[in-house]
């Protein structure tokens, strides 16, 4: 279905202009999504907390149904 709605619309959609793009003559500044402002140390960290949390939570589920289960 996806790929029947973007058969349409690109060929509906205006032509955009050609231009040499970022490939050949790159932005002088930050560019892209976060401006290369993102710093990796910081996403390390996120992730393992992620992580811990995720395992905290699965622990947390595993005891309830082995209570559930000892309780019948």
């Amino acid at each position: 279905m996806l790929n029947g709605f973007l058969d349409v619309w690109s060929r509906r959609a205006e032509r955009g202009e050609d231009t040499k793009g970022t490939l050949f003559d790159p932005p002088s500044d930050a560019s892209g999504p976060d401006a290369h402002t993102r710093r990796t140390d910081l996403r390390r960290k996120a992730a393992a907390g992620a992580g811990a949390l995720a395992a905290a939570g699965g622990l947390t589920a595993a005891a309830l149904l082995l209570r559930k289960r000892r309780g019948r």
